[in-house]
Formats: structure tokens, C-alpha cells, sequence
């Protein structure tokens, strides 16, 4: 931190999606371990703290389980803390409902929608989509880089500004709409989308919807 108070803002990502369980996250003062602020985060990705006026010195972010029954020492991909100190957030948005949801499907295609966040979002955003197939060794940790998948998985990219005319209202919010083509007969696939600041190039902070799996009929 520089010589004037800010605000930290501090966020809270989970590696699990949904999460497994509510933590309680924790800002100490680092001096005598007096509690400043304390809030639960039980969704995928939230704000949990803002703290304005935060003097120089040293800190300590805490968090634990809410019902203490299972400790998240050695949990090492469960969440990830991302701290910022300026107004404007380096995150992406999240709607509340964060999944990926089936429109359609047949025996070589499928269409699937995800909302978008509800009202303006401050910048651009860009959604990515990535399928493969299911096998017994696909695990999914929502911490993974996505440049670390496989080039071959990515289906398409796209980046939204508000007011985009390709949306669709559909239960009173807006969703995109993915066609995904070259599926086979009686596999099982998993879809997963990517959202990040398109107004950053390369960027590295990214958030992931709900993992959807998708069983392509043997017969149409």
C-alpha cells in the first residue's frame, strides 16, 4: 500500500462450482489481530469485504468454514482470495444464476445458454466456451487457467457491450446462445464457460459458470 488510506476491496472465487460450503472471510489487523470486518460468501464468486479507509501496515485475510466441522487446511484448490485497492474492479461479473443450462440438442449438436449480469456492467466482457468429451479421468478445478486447456476445446469467444442486439430475453434476463456442432452419438460432453474483462488484453482474472454435461442421444 502507498502512504493514504484506500479501500480494499477483497473477493472471494471459489474452485468448486457450485461451492461445496460457506467460509467466513476475515480482515485482521496484522499489529494485534483485532478483526476489522467479517462477512459470509457462500456463492461461486462474490465481493465479500470492502473496507474503506485502511491505513498502511500489515494485514491478515482469514477464512474458515462457517460450521467449523471440516478444516480447509490442505483443500488447496477450493478458493482463491483476489484483493484490489481501486474503485474500479479488475473481475468480471457474474449473474446469481451462474449456470450453463441446455436450450436444445440432437444426435450431433447442442445449443446451451448462460445470463448474463443483470443491469450495465462497466465494461465489456467476454465470454469463451470450451467443450470435450467426458471420460473417467476429466476432473474440473474452476481455478485452472483456461490457456492451460486444450486449444482444440475452445468453441468460440465472444465479447458483450451493453445493449448487444444478439441477446435474448428469456425469464426476465438476458442470455446468450451457443450453437455447438460435431458432437457424436451416445457420448457425454462438458461445456464450460469463461467470463473476463475484454477491455484487458489477456487477461488474467476470470470467473467460470456451472459446469454442464450434456448426453447426446444415440437415436434421433
Amino acid at each position: 500500500m502507498g502512504r493514504e488510506p484506500v479501500t480494499l476491496n477483497i473477493y472471494v472465487r471459489s474452485c468448486d462450482i457450485p461451492p461445496l460450503r460457506a467460509v467466513r472471510v476475515q480482515l485482521q489487523r496484522g499489529a494485534d489481530g483485532s478483526v476489522l470486518a467479517t462477512r459470509v460468501v457462500n456463492t461461486t464468486f462474490e465481493k465479500a469485504l470492502s473496507v474503506s479507509s485502511v491505513a498502511p501496515g500489515s494485514y491478515r485475510i482469514k477464512f474458515d468454514t462457517v460450521d467449523g466441522t471440516t478444516s480447509l487446511q490442505g483443500r488447496r484448490y477450493r478458493r482463491i482470495i483476489l484483493v484490489s485497492t481501486g474503485d474500479e474492479s479488475l473481475y468480471p461479473q457474474l449473474p446469481a444464476d451462474a449456470r450453463v443450462q441446455l436450450a436444445s440438442k440432437d444426435c450431433r449438436s447442442a445449443s446451451v445458454m448462460w445470463s448474463l449480469p443483470p443491469g450495465k456492467t462497466p465494461t465489456p466482457q467476454r465470454y469463451c466456451v470450451y467443450v470435450e468429451p467426458v471420460t473417467s479421468s476429466t476432473a474440473f478445478n474452476a481455478c485452472t487457467k483456461p490457456r492451460r486447456r486444450r486449444k482444440s476445446v475452445k468453441v468460440s469467444c465472444h465479447v458483450i457491450r451493453n445493449g448487444a442486439a444478439q441477446l435474448e430475453e428469456r425469464g426476465g434476463s438476458k442470455k446468450m446462445i451457443q450453437m455447438i456442432s460435431g458432437m457424436k452419438p451416445g457420448r457425454r460432453y462438458a461445456v464450460d464457460v469463461y467470463a473476463s474483462l475484454a477491455t484487458i488484453r489477456n487477461a488474467r482474472e476470470f470467473f467460470v459458470y456451472e459446469r454442464l454435461i450434456v448426453e447426446v442421444p444415440r437415436t434421433c
